[in-house]
């Protein structure tokens, strides 16, 4: 009998042992789920914060680069690209300028506009048009006989687009001869901004048997390339209908 007793007693222990056993683990485990689950939150928002860090970063480079080359080369003299030759035919008459038309390729057409142009540095204009709206504006200066003098008008040229556009690229320097056999000696500067373009082009001619200074000239050529192009393209679709 008193077997029996001692027996039941350590069942009655040993099944309170493995209920606190199983309390004390439960607890273990809910306080580790609890801290699992801070952890989950904070890894999540520490995973958001990187994420916004990184879109961020992504979008500011993106905001400057579209805020550069966002920057459209407008069309000089306050005329605005696309419009039709009114206002230059206006111009020329009230000038009194020698306005020739020359027409060209693929319904491009220019008006040469002929000075003197009174307190201006340039001689001559050139308007090109497509399919009748402005493309295209050619300055042209006459480069002085005396070298350092057209280096100086090249130069100052040059410094009046950089204040606008910064430093332009470079694309062509030296001299070689042409197929009449006359030298040429180039250098032509560039600025692209937006599908607008403007080049700055020196061009000095001397021939063997001239013994005075080449004839040179000196152009600025403003060109809105993205709208003559598609202007071209909406003609030759005209054309094939």
């Amino acid at each position: 009998m008193r077997g029996i007793i001692s027996c039941g007693s350590r069942v009655a222990r040993n099944e309170k042992r493995s209920r606190f056993t199983w309390s004390v683990n439960a607890q273990r485990q809910k306080r580790s789920n609890r801290r699992n689950l801070r952890i989950f939150r904070l890894s999540s928002l520490a995973l958001r914060i990187l994420q916004r860090g990184r879109l961020l970063i992504v979008a500011l480079p993106l905001i400057l680069i579209s805020s550069a080359v966002g920057q459209v080369i407008p069309a000089p003299f306050g005329l605005k690209w696309g419009e039709a030759s009114a206002p230059i035919l206006s111009f020329a008459e009230h000038t009194g300028s020698k306005i020739e038309t020359q027409p060209g390729s693929s319904g491009r057409e220019t008006i040469d506009v002929r000075g003197p142009f009174s307190n201006q540095r340039y001689q001559r204009l050139g308007f090109t048009f497509q399919s009748g709206r402005l493309v295209q504006v050619a300055v042209y200066y006459q480069a002085p006989e005396e070298s350092d003098k057209a280096r100086e008008l090249l130069a100052a040229l040059r410094g009046e687009i950089e204040q606008s556009f910064g430093p332009g690229e470079l694309l062509e320097t030296g001299s070689e001869k042409n197929a009449d056999g006359y030298l040429e000696t180039r250098r032509v500067f560039r600025w692209e901004r937006n599908g607008c373009a403007i080049w700055l082009i020196s061009m000095q001619v001397k021939t063997a048997d001239d013994l005075g200074p080449p004839r040179g000239e000196i152009s600025v050529v403003y060109a809105n390339l993205g709208l003559g192009r598609q202007l071209e393209i909406d003609s030759q679709a005209r054309d094939e209908k």
